[in-house]
């Protein structure tokens, strides 16, 4: 519902289709405690009872219990819920590092977290050097780096370096040059890391393309134009 902004999750119905003349409007999906007025009711997300991803461990787990009096008074009250699985998040920046440096310290952390029962979800984070590659970070040795824990579950959020700021730089910030054009030539010195000359001036013509149907949510036109670009 666009007017009541609920939390991780993007409207998908107007207020409009929902009908007239509840109390209490009980809506599921949503991982996080929530309640606002809502027509002449109150619309009411009791959460999940447990935690399904990293950024849900500060979430207050739990239910609500409902009671409405003979006039139709609604009082959710919120029963908390204490986890039965402790869960550590290792948010660590690692920009600038070597992949190889990167498994060695992420290592480290999980062994230094290491407890009984517990899930450990190390969020490795930060800009990989020019040429190097997220794959090349060993993640089944951080995975394997616990001897007590219940699971590691490691995040990988690290962004790969295509082009330099600098580089960057100088092609936004021209004042003599359209949108498409300074977009074609940041998405050419990108893929001109990876592929020949030809193929990526190919790619970045159709990356350049597909900008419009994306924004506009044209599913078949981008998938029109990403099945020109296989053939």
């Amino acid at each position: 519902i666009p007017s009541l902004k609920p939390p991780y999750m993007e409207a998908e119905i107007s207020p409009e289709l929902i009908p007239e003349g509840f109390n209490y409007y009980a809506a599921g999906h949503i991982h996080k405690p929530y309640k606002e007025e809502f027509k002449k009711g109150l619309l009411v997300y009791s959460g999940s009872i447990e935690t399904v991803n990293y950024d849900e461990v500060k979430n207050e787990k739990g239910f609500y219990y409902v009671r409405v009096d003979e006039n139709g008074n609604v009082n959710p009250q919120f029963i908390k819920l204490e986890s039965t699985r402790k869960f550590l998040v290792l948010e660590q920046d690692f920009t600038g590092m070597t992949p190889s440096k990167i498994t060695e310290l992420a290592v480290q952390l999980v062994k230094g977290a290491d407890e009984p029962g517990v899930v450990i979800i190390p969020v490795l984070k930060g800009t990989l050097p020019v040429e190097a590659s997220r794959a090349a970070v060993d993640i089944a040795k951080v995975r394997n780096a616990a001897e007590k824990a219940l699971i590691v579950h490691p995040v990988v959020l690290l962004r790969e370096s295509g082009v330099s700021e600098e580089v960057v730089r100088s092609i936004f910030e021209s004042e003599f040059k359209d949108l498409k054009t300074k977009a074609f030539e940041y998405f050419l010195q990108i893929f001109s890391e990876r592929y020949s000359s030809e193929e990526a001036e190919k790619i970045a013509r159709v990356a350049v393309r597909l900008i419009e149907p994306l924004t506009k949510k044209e599913e078949e036109k981008v998938k029109q134009t990403l099945e020109e670009l296989l053939k």
